[in-house]
Order: C-alpha cells, then sequence, then structure tokens
C-alpha cells in the first residue's frame, strides 16, 4: 500500500499534494513570486492575473474528479490496475476511467533522442490478424535493458526498417536483429551488423527484444484485455514511459510529483 491509498479525505489529499508540490507556481507564466492565495482556496498569480486550483498544477484542468480521487487515480494507473478495477475503485464509469487514463498518458515523461551502443531491433505483430485488428510494431532497446524505442511501422520492407533505424539508433552502434533481408545492408550507413538466425535456433543476442515484446503484450493482457489497432501509438507511449522512465511511472508518489514539475504539462 502507498500513501496514496491510505489517504481517506480531501484534507488529506491536498495536504500531500502541497507537500509534492513545494513552492506553488504560476502554470501561465512558469513565475513562483508572485502567487497569492484567495479565500476559495485557489492561487492567483499577481503578475498575469491568472487563476488556478492544485488540480490544474496536477494537469486536470476541468476535471471533476476530488482531489482523493485524482490520487487514487495516479495510485491506478501507476499499479497498472485494469480499467474496471480502477473505476470500482474511484465510483467512476468505465469511459471516465478510460479518458482520465487517456489524460495521464499525455502527461508521462517524454523519451526524446536515439539509442546508442549494443542494440536488439526487431519486429512484432500486435492483434489479432483473423479480426482484422493487427499492426506491426518495430522495437529497439539497448544491451543494458534500460532504454526502448517502439514505433508501428506498416511494413518489413527495407527501406521502412532502414528508416527506423536512421530515426531511432544512433551511429556507429551494433544493431543485433535476425535474419530477415531488409537488414542486410544497413553496415552501409555506419551501424555495425550481428544476426541471429532464429530459423537455425539462434536466439542468443536478441533475447532482450523478445523480453520487450513479452512485456509489452502482458501490459496490455492484464491492464487492458484488448486494444484497437488505431490507438495502439498511445499504449506505445504508456510502455516506453513505464520502461524507460520507471521509477517516476511505477511509483504513484514520484508520479504525483512528476506531474507537479512546469515541464509535464501546459494549459491546452
Amino acid at each position: 500500500m502507498t500513501n496514496c491509498t491510505q489517504l481517506v479525505s480531501e484534507a488529506q489529499a491536498k495536504r500531500l499534494i502541497r507537500q509534492k508540490l513545494g513552492r506553488p507556481y504560476c502554470p501561465r507564466c512558469r513565475r513562483k513570486h508572485y502567487i497569492t492565495t484567495l479565500l476559495d482556496g485557489r492561487y492567483c498569480c499577481a503578475r498575469c492575473r491568472y487563476k488556478f486550483s492544485l488540480k490544474v498544477l496536477v494537469g486536470f484542468k476541468h476535471t471533476k474528479l476530488s482531489y482523493l480521487k485524482l490520487l487514487k487515480l495516479i495510485d491506478c494507473f501507476a499499479a497498472t490496475t485494469t480499467l474496471k478495477t480502477a473505476g470500482s475503485i474511484l465510483s467512476v464509469s468505465y469511459p471516465t476511467m478510460r479518458f482520465n487514463y487517456d489524460k495521464l498518458r499525455q502527461l508521462l515523461p517524454k523519451t526524446v533522442g536515439k539509442v546508442g551502443g549494443d542494440i536488439i531491433v526487431d519486429e512484432c505483430f500486435v492483434g489479432k490478424k483473423k479480426t482484422g485488428n493487427q499492426r506491426m510494431v518495430a522495437g529497439a532497446v539497448n544491451r543494458a535493458f534500460t532504454q526502448v524505442r517502439l514505433q508501428p511501422i506498416p511494413d518489413r520492407e527495407q527501406h521502412t526498417l532502414e528508416q527506423f533505424l536512421l530515426d531511432h539508433v544512433e551511429i556507429p552502434s551494433m544493431v543485433s536483429t535476425d535474419a530477415h533481408p531488409s537488414y542486410y545492408e544497413i553496415t552501409w550507413y555506419g551501424y555495425g551488423h550481428e544476426i541471429d538466425n532464429h530459423d537455425q535456433g539462434q536466439l542468443k543476442r536478441t533475447v532482450p527484444i523478445e523480453r520487450v515484446w513479452a512485456l509489452f503484450k502482458t501490459l496490455i493482457r492484464r491492464a487492458y484485455h484488448h486494444i484497437w489497432k488505431e490507438s495502439i501509438e498511445k499504449y506505445l507511449v504508456e510502455f516506453v514511459a513505464r520502461f524507460n522512465h520507471r521509477e517516476t511511472v511505477s511509483n504513484p508518489l514520484n508520479l504525483l510529483a512528476y506531474l507537479l514539475l512546469p515541464c509535464s504539462k501546459s494549459l491546452t
């Protein structure tokens, strides 16, 4: 149990948010030196005259959730609680729970830049082909298993996979792949290249990316049960954030502290 789930009142929830926030700042002009507290508990920036509440600072500007339910939402998301179970905990409908999970995904830490060093690259089919709900995803993970990059791709053609590498993997890097012919010319770009031929039982070099696919499908199965191929991008964003920023996203108090940072949200 975390401190978020142990809260029982609105006053305790607000106290925890203020504790993690520290000195309040204006979400519009990002200033801290002109903030005053209004009689209704909200804040006002004397510089730009913007009035805001703690919910705005968390990133939920127009939410109808109470502060207590907002913290329980963060706790459920960090623990990958299913939408149905989380809806029961918060006493909200399934569509409302899905909307709030989508909102949290937009506020998660972003992964920028390329991954370099000893990299494993592969592709994976997500969904069922027989129902027409399947998409292909390309992935790259470093050997240390600390950084991953995922992206939906339309096919396994040479130009598609080479473009994925150029977008997400630094040159020079040692790239380990399976024996698909589309990877044969990547040394031309300056990459090192090692091959595991899966048809011959060679799996030693590419095991880490297989672990990535297993973790991603486990997340989908346990938390969401089923997703549509049109919305796979947002689930990839969530998985990448959970993988690359695991100490932040998996701990509800750390996630709350991140959400309160000025860089984690905008007013749009």
